[in-house]
């Protein structure tokens, strides 16, 4: 809870304000695996989040299109998975991500995505004499294997597989030290119980103990019924589309501020995510499709109100002015004069 006391001017009145969030878990989504995104343009997220009172930077750092986080512990990650030299996330990087998101109260939330969404990275393992650690990478007709190019996911057959992830989490546990959430992907695919039961005791056995809790997205088999087989009570999901080809609708600020949220009182929620898909986005385009629109669901993560967009339009725009004043390319909602004219465009588009 956040409070602060206001002096009043003359008579130096004291008035308390009280303020603290409906939901602990604030989040921004970033996927840096689809584009690679320099470090500066995330930390430019991050500023924004800080603004907006987000606290989880959630980082899909690797999908089939590419592996861009080193792991000095396996090496052809990167060789095999990364766009090219310069686009890799060294261990140092991300330590000053932490850092630097951390200063600025934000969790940095790491996703490694398996056993779909896995091929770039994964292609060495039969000249290490590892057998296939993932497999229908770069099949074609590539409509026929999966969603989006290139295909590919891990091979929950494969017992080396699962050494492998073994070694990946010990490495990424030692660049996130303090974290106490590790997101393991896991939507669109199947032998999911097989792989998640297995790939969960090898990260808890990398990380030797038991305080962090693994994140997973929604699918069918984390139905209520079903989970509880596969997931002990420290472990999360995370709630997508129902539509496993995802949408590409796109919502205004209004469609997100009035998103409604599960009820607040749910002791088992624990808040949600703006989702920043990275097909059709990098350095040059990312910061105006997450801003201002973004800051929209960071008032409805905080307070879920029951108002409608209406009601805060004057503040929504005045926060997009204080985003650029903090050198967030955040995208144009209004007219200028709007903004300088308060109550002038009631309802405006």
């Amino acid at each position: 809870m956040k409070k602060a006391i206001a002096l009043v001017w003359p008579h130096w009145k004291f008035a308390t304000v009280s303020d603290k969030p409906v939901y602990p878990h604030r989040g921004l989504l970033l996927d840096s695996a689809r584009n690679y995104l320099t470090l500066d343009v995330i930390k430019k997220n991050i500023d924004g989040m800080a603004a907006s009172k987000m606290n989880v930077l959630h980082w899909h750092i690797t999908d089939t299109q590419s592996f861009p986080l080193e792991v000095p512990s396996l090496p052809n990650m990167t060789k095999y998975g990364a766009y090219g030299e310069n686009k890799v996330y060294k261990p140092e990087d991300v330590e000053d991500l932490v850092q630097y998101a951390k200063i600025r109260g934000v969790r940095l939330l790491i996703e490694i995505d398996g056993p779909s969404h896995a091929g770039s990275g994964w292609q060495w393992g039969p000249e290490a004499g590892l057998g296939n650690l993932a497999v229908c990478i770069n099949q074609q007709p590539w409509r026929s294997f999966c969603i989006q190019p290139p295909c590919g996911q891990l091979n929950p057959a494969n017992p080396n597989m699962y050494k492998v992830l073994n070694t990946l989490y010990k490495d990424i546990s030692k660049m996130v030290p303090d974290s106490e959430l590790f997101h393991m992907g896991g939507d669109e695919v199947n032998l999911w119980g097989q792989y998640h039961t297995k790939a969960l005791a090898a990260y808890d056995l990398a990380v030797g103990h038991n305080r962090t809790s693994a994140v997973v997205w929604t699918s069918h088999l984390t139905d209520p019924d079903l989970i509880q087989q596969y997931f002990d009570k420290n472990r999360i999901a995370g709630i997508w589309t129902t539509d496993s080809g995802g949408s590409t609708t796109f919502y205004t600020w209004r469609n997100v501020y009035e998103n409604q949220m599960y009820q607040s009182s749910h002791p088992l929620i624990l808040g949600g995510e703006v989702c920043m898909w990275g097909e059709l986005v990098d350095d040059n385009n990312i910061e105006p499709r997450i801003w201002p629109r973004a800051a929209a669901a960071a008032e409805r993560l905080w307070t879920n109100p029951t108002t409608k967009s209406s009601e805060a339009e004057t503040r929504f725009f005045v926060h997009r002015e204080r985003l650029l004043n903090r050198g967030i390319r955040a995208e144009a909602e209004i007219p200028g004069w709007c903004v300088q004219n308060d109550g002038g465009c009631s309802s405006y588009l």
